[in-house]
This record gives structure tokens, C-alpha cells and sequence, in this order.
């Protein structure tokens, strides 16, 4: 039977005296009442995305359908009702671009498993990707030509699949892929489909008469269509929506009320974002006009449709370029919102042909192995990278600027390195897995630069290292070994000399991937000028310290902070809300330290990347459920940027109906005006009552190499959730600005100084050890010590004691680090217990200290102190010896210190700050508030109900998983 199946539908191909076959699916996509309507003989919806009028341009027959690659196209759910045998597909196709990817269409079955037309290498392929574990691919032509039109027909018979490429049989291979006998869940025409990365291959170009039949088409009737070529229009440009020059827009932006100023006008520094591959793509750029009705008309989006933080498809080889790419895509944007102000998304990072053609340039493994995705991996410490960079943009600049849209665009944002966020690509065990990189010549040459500057000579380096590691010149130094950096140890800290070389490493990627960033960044300044801004995501300093089995810090490239907000042209720096304690009843933290951004003019931006219920699931992360837990996760994020006095983009990650709801969109023009008012009506900055966090950016480099570090987790990453729900008023720095940090607040937080120099040590005595001022120092605070940089690294309890003021002894094995509370105490510290053993255990001996709470349940640290605190002459010392901050302890040093304590709730979230108090909690509760001083009145933002009216000291019922804003005016 098979045999004669198999003869049957070789004779059907034949066209032998047959009549033509009658299509199911007929779109002839011409710009008619309804351009996709089915012609055809089935019962058929066609869901077209953001097609519009000016999509249709002249075609083969009559018009056809432009796909711009901005997730525009076609959508038919559930295509097995109606293709129900061995079908054939048949349609006219125009490119417009071949460097990438490209998806003429598909047929969805899951994430990962689909049957596509697709053009690959600039050659069309067929993709039977049914068999997950067994991938085929097709080539079906020779190269193709751009904005020529060909003719395709992709024939399914049940045993093989044929294509036909202008009327002459290109491919046929064995297949028993079919429509109708695989689960489809839908059809895409333009585009393929993945949930995590959404229509990721677009298709660019022009669609004509877009057929599906039940049969196999007869090879007459496949040649007859493909005759119709001859007709076909030539290429016409796509019609632009900015067509004559407008009068530029002058912008600037207000940190100090976190504000863009156009024309001398105020507006809230609120954006949308588009553009990319992310789901998120063609959801933003079809809901802009949404936001534009809440006030919100700045867009951010790319200069192109897919990969746009990832490389650049218009910078095709060195010295090509096609900016007819940019050109279309920008119109894009301002077609769905003419009154747009658009802030342009240009990678600063090359596209994959770069990695390829100069691999010895990129990233690298121990093995010299090269891994890239869809842009180059570059290595950050190539020269090379940044000298085609700038010929590029340079290129890219002197287009734009002749163009009418450019008095539209009012900024910058220039994303790099893996996801586009600044990090190396090494990082986060993703690209390169476990391979610890960079180990590129580029690497090794900035090394070698960075030592010779830092050292000054190879004998100082001989001295700060072990007798024999250095060689005789810089030019002999290698970049420490994969088994040199995971060199293990029961110490949780590094050896001073002995692991000095990852030390040094350490510093030199930050440093590095910092100098970079004011590299390209200064570019983009001068090519721009001083009347755009500029924005870069950068200074993720709280988020990955815990590693989470996929992550060491150090690794990141971002704990060149300090260097980036002294030197990079910026006007705001930007990363997501905070991974970790994203879920309902936690924080929802910032990744950064917005004071510190705040004190060098620039302003920090929460990512609000935000998933919701809206999409028929608990949204990942926060897991809201419904509408009112989602929009108490927007309000919470919008609460905790308006608290931290900072700004932000709605980033719609997940697509789908993320926003789509009027409560939704009625939120955002709430959060608009308030974020105006208090702009509008600011509030007096009073930090003698509110308790300073600090940070040090190098100290996290002084840690044994873990993807698991529950102590730096604790004291960086974790703590955040405990401040918030603490009830006090924190701002946040890092000890790069430790001259710049005012000197009027009451208490000072040193959340993880395990390294201070003898010049960081001087200013911190010179500026913070006065006045009775508290400072806090946690576990290893002061540990290494050097006179400077360069010296050999000491490690002591003395050094301890030289920096906080108080004694201490060591036990150099693994500890129990257990607590209990001491009877008495001055301040009520609870007791502690940490789930692992640590070395070196640290304890407290000194007699003039109070004992807060003692170590138990170990023989070397039992009786001693953990917590303690020691009154100077002028200045008071606390040491938290167990590296884990609770609500308790905090509340207690700030009731001590004089810092206003708001509430005494449990387990919710209180952040008093910028004249707002926001609540969040995941519980029912009452929350009680006391004020420092008393309110004419407290206002809801989200319902506008007066809480109370000339009180300090009010109540706010609240519902679990919900969230309150609350305006304090004065």
C-alpha cells in the first residue's frame, strides 16, 4: 500500500491530466476592507499583528504584505482542524535582508519543536525540528538574492517533504513530518515561536498570496504560479512616517528630581520599552499608544526588529553597512506613536560575523574555545572591538543625523555583553557552562598593562607575592589558572599571598570591564553631543554576592562602579528589580546603590521587567496569581523606586496580555502624576535620622571562589529584604565615594569591609568617627589590610581591631556560628544561629566592649562575644559577628543610634522615603505607623483616600499580597 501511495503521489507531482487543486487557506494580502480575510475554502480566523494599511506595498499579484521583523505578522490557532492530510504551502517571498535568520513560516508545536520554511546563511532551508532529540535541517536552494521575489512550495506528502523553489524541485527528503498527524498548536506566517525568547527568528521582507491546500499540489500548478514572477513589481522603500525635519527637542535630565526637562517643561522620567526578541517586542510597540494616553510618550526601543541588544544587523562587515534597516525600524516606532520621544537602543556590541571572523579577539576559555549566540563575544579587553566600534557608530551617526527622525530621538542606551547588561561573557554558567574565562590574548596584554600600572615595578609585585610566583618582567605574567582560581580551602576568605594573583585578577576584570564602559560611552557622548542622554545598564553590586550555583560576583565586571559614575558621560545607569526577593511578601529590591549614583549627578533606573497573571499563570518571580497580586507587584516596584528617588522603565518581558488591562494602564498614569507632583513638591532630604549602607566594591574579590556564598548572600544580597521590612529610612552607597558620603547621618552600616587600606581606614576615621556617630561593621570587617594597594596584604585580628575599635581574637579552623542573647544587654539582640561552619571563626575579647550576645555550642569561640558594642570618646562601635542581618538587630541599633524607626510590624515591608511610605506585605495585617514628626495629611496614591489628617502616629489595614503607597505632605 505504501509502494502505491508513494507512485500515486509521484504521479500527482507530475501535474499529469489533472486539474488545478483548490487552496483551503487563499490570503491574497492586498490592502482591502479585510486584508486577511481567507479566500480560500475553510472556516479560518487569521490573527494579523500590527499590520497596518502602510504595510502593503506592490507585489506580485496586486499588493503584498510587508513584514518589518518588529514581531508583525500572522497568527492561525490550532491549523490541524483544517489541514487534515498531506498539504502543500505555496506563496510568493520577497527578502529584504539575509545576514540573519529568517522565519517565512512555521508550524508551532512546543518550546523547541516546530516545522519551519526558514532562509539560514542566506539560503533557504526546511526545518523538521518534530523530534526535539532529533533535528533535521534542509538546504533547498543556493544563495539568495535580496529584494528579489521568489515563488516557494513546501510539500508535506506523508513519507517525504519536497520544496519547490520558482516552479523547479530543490529538495526532497524522507519525512514523515506532518501537520496533521502532530499536536500544532498554531501557525506563524513571518515569524517562528519559543516562549523564553518570542519570534526570535523574523522574517524581513514582502508576502504574496499566501496559499494552504489539502493535497499535494500538482507540479503544473506549482509551475504555473511560479510563471506569475514575471509580473512581479519592483522593490519599493517602505513609506516613512517622519517625513520632513522637525524642531529638535531639547532635553536634559533632573536628578535631583528624577526628571526629563523638554523645551524647559517638566516630565517625569517614566519610559516604555520595546524593540528586541523577548516576547515583550510586539507587545510594547501595539500597547504604546496605551501608555501614550497615561501621559507616559518616551519609547524605547532599537534601531532594528530582532536581536537589538544582542549586535547590530545593520553593521554587516567592516566598512558595510545597511542603514535602509534602521531607517524602516525607527519609522516603525513613530508610525504607532507619532508624538513618540524615543530613546535609541545601539549595542555596543558586535554582531556573531565579528566573533567569527576575529575569534582570537573574543572571549575564551582555558582551551582558547570561543562560544557566541547571536552577537560576538568579544573579550572587554579588546582594542580591537572598540576601534571597529567606533567606526561603525560613527558610520551609523553621520546617516541619522540626515534623516528627519533624529530630531526625535532624545537619548541613548548603549547595552554590551551577555543579555546586553554589561556582564562578561563568561558569566552566570550559561554560554561558556563552568569554563571559567577570559583567557584571550587581548586579557592577557590588559592584564599585564593593568599589573605594570598598579605595581609601578616587577619588585614591588615580587614582594606583595609569594617568594618565586612573579616572574622577572610584566611581560612573563600569565593570568591565573582555572585550578589557581578554584583552589579549594576551608577558609572562607582567600589567602593573602598565596592567592594574590585571583585578588589582582579580580580587581583588574572590574577596573577593565569600568574602563570599557567609559570608553564606548564617551564615544557615544561625542557622537551624540551634549543634547541627547544617555543611559547604561550597569552596577548590579547587591545581587548575584550569594551565587545561587550559577554565579561568582567578581565574575560580573560590574564592581567597577566607582570608576563608571566618576567618568562615564551618562546621565542615568539602569538594571532590573532585584531577582532575589522578588516574590510576594518580600522586597522587590533594587540591584544598586542609588545614592551613590544620585552624588555624581546621574540617576538610577529600575528595569520594572515585570511579569503578571495576565498571561493564564502564576507570574514567575513574584508567582501573582490574579489582577490585584499582579498590580500589587507594579505598585510595590513603582513604591521602591519613588522611595529610593530614582526613575524607571515599564519593560513588559513576558508579552502576551502583561499589561492589558485598564486598571493596568489607569495604574501607570496614577504612577506618572505622582511621580510628577513629588517632583514638583519636594520634600526636604533629612538624613540625621536615617542609617547609611555601605558597600565595598573590593572587598567582594577577597572571597574563595563559590557559586554558593551564604555569607556575602547574607550581607549583600539578602539584606535588602531586612532593611525594608526594618521600618527605617536607608540609603545606600559604596565605599569608592566614602569622601562624597555626607557626614550628618547618625549611623553608618559597613556591610562587608573584609579589606580596608590604610588610606580607606583614614577616611573613614576622619569622617565617620566623630559626632558619637555609630558605626556597624559585620563579620571579617578590617580582616586584610595593607599601607597600599600595592604592598603584601596582612591578615590579623589586630587588623580587625584597627578598624572597628575593638579586640578580637581568631580560631583558624571551622566553627559552629551559633549565639545566644546575653541577659541585660543594652540592646535587645536576638540570638543567632548560621546553618554553616565557618573559618576563621572571629569573636569578640575585648574587656571594654559590651557583650551583646556570646557564642555557644563551639569549644574555641564558646562564652566569647559575637555581637558587642564598645563607646568611644566620640563615636560608637557595634560588631556583628554572625553574617546575617535580622529586623530585630536592626531596629535595635537604630533605636540606639537615633535613627526614626517607622513601625514595629512583622514580616512586612515598610521603606519611609522622598515623602512616601510604601507597605507591602504578604499577609493580612494592620500596620502601625509613627512618624518622626506629625503630617497634615496622609494620602493613598493608588485610591486617593486621606489615611488621617495632622497625626504622626496612624494604622493602614492592609490584605495580604497587596501593596500601599502612601504620600506624606507636610
Amino acid at each position: 500500500m505504501k509502494k502505491i501511495f508513494s507512485a500515486l503521489a509521484t504521479f500527482l507531482l507530475a501535474g499529469v491530466l489533472l486539474p488545478a487543486a483548490e487552496a483551503l487557506l487563499h490570503l491574497p494580502l492586498n490592502n482591502d476592507e479585510n486584508p486577511v480575510r481567507n479566500h480560500g475554502t475553510a472556516d479560518v480566523k487569521v490573527e494579523p499583528f500590527m499590520v497596518k494599511p502602510s504595510h502593503f506595498t506592490p507585489a506580485v499579484e496586486n499588493n503584498g504584505l510587508r513584514i518589518y521583523g518588529m514581531a508583525d505578522g500572522l497568527r492561525i490557532d490550532d491549523p490541524g482542524k483544517i489541514i487534515t492530510a498531506p498539504c502543500t504551502i505555496e506563496f510568493f517571498f520577497r527578502p529584504e535582508r539575509l545576514h540573519e535568520r529568517m522565519t517565512l513560516c512555521s508550524f508551532y508545536i512546543a518550546d523547541e519543536q516546530l516545522l519551519a520554511l526558514k532562509i539560514q546563511n542566506g539560503m533557504l532551508h526546511m526545518l523538521d525540528w518534530s523530534n526535539p532529540k532529533k533535528r533535521q535541517t534542509y538546504p533547498c536552494s543556493g544563495k539568495l538574492e535580496v529584494k528579489k521575489f521568489y515563488h516557494v512550495a513546501w510539500v508535506m506528502t506523508g513519507d517525504e517533504w519536497l520544496c519547490y523553489l520558482d516552479g523547479k524541485l530543490t529538495a526532497r527528503k524522507p519525512s514523515q513530518a506532518a501537520v496533521n498527524r502532530l499536536p500544532v498548536k498554531a501557525m506563524h506566517i513571518g515569524n517562528d515561536f519559543h516562549n523564553a525568547v518570542h519570534q526570535r527568528d523574523r522574517f524581513v521582507g514582502t508576502l504574496d498570496e499566501f496559499k494552504i491546500y489539502n493535497s499535494i499540489l500538482p507540479g503544473a500548478q506549482i509551475a504555473a504560479a511560479a510563471a506569475k514572477l514575471a509580473s512581479a513589481a519592483p522593490y519599493q522603500a517602505a513609506p516613512l512616517s517622519v517625513t520632513s525635519d522637525v524642531k529638535p527637542i531639547v532635553v536634559s535630565v533632573d536628578n535631583t528630581t528624577q526628571s526629563f526637562v523638554f523645551d524647559g517643561k517638566r516630565e517625569p522620567l517614566m519610559i516604555y520599552c520595546g524593540g528586541g526578541f523577548l516576547p515583550m517586542a510586539g507587545y510594547s510597540f501595539s500597547t504604546v499608544h496605551k501608555m501614550h494616553e497615561q501621559g507616559i510618550s518616551v519609547f524605547r526601543s532599537g534601531p532594528e526588529g530582532g536581536r537589538d541588544f544582542c549586535g547590530s544587523t545593520w553593521w554587516q562587515g567592516i566598512g558595510k553597512y545597511d542603514f535602509e534597516i534602521v531607517d524602516r525600524n525607527i519609522q516603525f516606532v513613530f508610525e504607532r506613536n507619532p508624538d513618540a520621544k524615543l530613546i535609541l537602543q545601539v549595542a555596543a556590541c558586535p554582531p556573531d560575523w565579528w566573533g567569527r571572523q576575529f575569534p582570537e579577539e573574543c572571549t575564551q576559555d582555558i582551551n582558547g574555545n570561543v562560544r557566541q549566540d547571536y552577537f560576538a563575544s568579544h573579550s572587554y579587553s579588546s582594542k580591537k572591538w572598540l576601534a571597529d566600534l567606533e567606526e561603525a557608530w560613527t558610520a551609523l551617526f553621520e546617516h541619522m543625523k540626515k534623516q528627519p527622525y533624529y530630531s526625535r530621538i532624545i537619548g541613548f542606551t548603549t547595552p554590551s555583553g551577555r543579555y546586553g547588561e554589561c556582564i562578561r561573557y563568561g558569566y552566570n554558567s550559561q554560554l561558556y557552562g563552568k569554563n571559567l574565562t577570559d583567557y584571550s590574548k587581548p586579557e592577557l596584554l590588559a592584564y599585564r598593562e593593568w599589573l605594570k600600572n598598579h605595581y609601578g615595578t616587577i619588585e614591588n609585585m615580587q614582594k606583595a607575592y609569594p617568594t618565586g610566583r612573579v616572574p622577572a618582567s610584566f611581560d612573563e605574567v600569565q593570568l591565573p589558572t582555572p585550578a589557581e582560581r578554584l583552589r579549594a580551602d576551608s577558609c572562607y576568605f582567600v589567602n593573602p599571598t598565596v592567592d594574590r594573583a585571583n585578588i589582582d585578577y579580580y580587581l583588574f576584570v572590574n577596573d577593565q570591564q569600568a574602563k570599557a564602559v567609559c570608553h564606548f560611552t564617551s564615544l557615544m557622548r561625542k557622537l551624540c553631543g551634549p543634547d541627547k542622554v544617555i543611559g547604561l545598564y550597569y552596577g548590579y553590586v547587591f545581587e548575584d554576592a550569594g551565587g545561587f550555583g550559577r554565579a561568582f560576583a567578581s565574575e560580573s565586571g560590574h564592581f567597577g562602579l566607582g570608576k563608571v559614575l566618576r567618568n562615564a558621560p551618562v546621565n542615568f545607569l539602569v538594571g532590573p528589580v532585584g531577582y532575589n526577593q522578588r516574590n510576594l511578601g518580600s522586597v522587590g529590591p533594587c540591584m544598586s546603590v542609588p545614592a551613590s549614583v544620585a552624588m555624581h549627578g546621574k540617576i538610577w533606573l529600575d528595569e520594572a521587567d515585570i511579569r503578571t497573571s495576565l498571561n493564564g499563570r502564576k507570574a514567575e518571580y513574584s508567582g501573582a496569581a490574579d489582577l490585584e497580586e499582579s498590580r500589587a507587584v507594579l505598585w510595590r516596584t513603582f513604591g521602591n523606586t519613588l522611595v529610593n528617588r530614582g526613575s524607571l522603565w515599564w519593560f513588559p518581558i513576558a508579552g502576551g496580555k502583561s499589561f492589558s488591562h485598564e486598571k493596568i494602564w489607569n495604574d501607570f498614569g496614577k504612577m506618572r502624576r505622582e511621580m510628577l507632583y513629588t517632583a514638583e513638591n519636594q520634600t526636604p532630604i533629612d538624613r540625621t535620622r536615617s542609617i547609611a549602607v555601605i558597600m565595598d566594591t573590593e572587598s567582594i574579590h577577597f572571597r574563595r571562589f563559590s557559586y554558593r556564598d551564604q555569607v556575602s548572600g547574607n550581607l549583600l544580597t539578602y539584606s535588602r529584604d531586612v532593611f525594608a521590612k526594618s521600618g527605617v529610612h536607608i540609603d545606600s552607597y559604596i565605599t569608592d565615594d566614602l569622601e562624597l558620603i555626607p557626614d550628618d547621618y547618625p549611623i553608618y552600616i559597613f556591610v562587608n569591609s573584609f579589606y580596608a587600606d590604610s588610606a580607606k581606614r583614614e577616611v573613614i576615621a576622619r569622617r565617620f568617627k566623630k559626632g558619637n556617630k555609630v558605626l556597624v561593621w559585620t563579620y571579617g570587617a578590617g580582616y586584610f589590610k595593607n599601607n597600599t594597594p600595592k604592598d603584601r596584604l596582612s591578615v590579623s585580628p589586630a587588623n580587625m581591631s584597627d578598624l572597628t575599635g575593638i579586640k578580637m581574637d581568631w580560631a583558624l579552623k571551622l566553627c559552629n556560628f551559633e549565639t545566644r542573647a546575653v541577659p541585660g544587654s543594652p540592646l535587645p539582640i536576638p540570638a543567632q544561629k548560621f546553618p554553616h561552619k565557618l573559618n576563621p571563626g572571629l569573636a569578640v575579647t575585648d574587656p571594654q566592649a559590651k557583650i551583646l550576645t556570646a557564642f555557644t555550642n563551639d569549644p574555641a569561640l564558646a562564652g566569647k562575644g559575637a555581637v558587642a558594642l564598645k563607646e568611644m570618646p566620640d563615636w560608637r562601635s557595634i560588631y556583628l559577628g554572625v553574617p546575617e542581618f535580622n529586623v530585630a538587630t536592626v531596629r535595635a541599633i537604630a533605636q540606639y543610634g537615633g535613627a526614626h524607626v517607622y513601625t514595629d510590624a512583622k514580616n512586612v515591608v515598610v521603606r519611609p522615603g522622598n515623602g512616601h511610605i510604601i507597605i507591602h506585605s504578604g499577609h493580612e495585617d494592620v500596620v502601625k505607623i509613627n512618624l518622626p514628626q506629625p503630617a497634615r495629611r496622609v494620602v493613598d496614591v493608588e485610591s486617593g483616600k486621606v489615611i488621617c489628617n495632622n497625626s504622626k502616629n496612624f494604622s493602614v489595614k492592609i490584605g495580604k499580597n497587596r501593596t500601599i503607597l502612601l504620600r506624606i505632605e507636610q
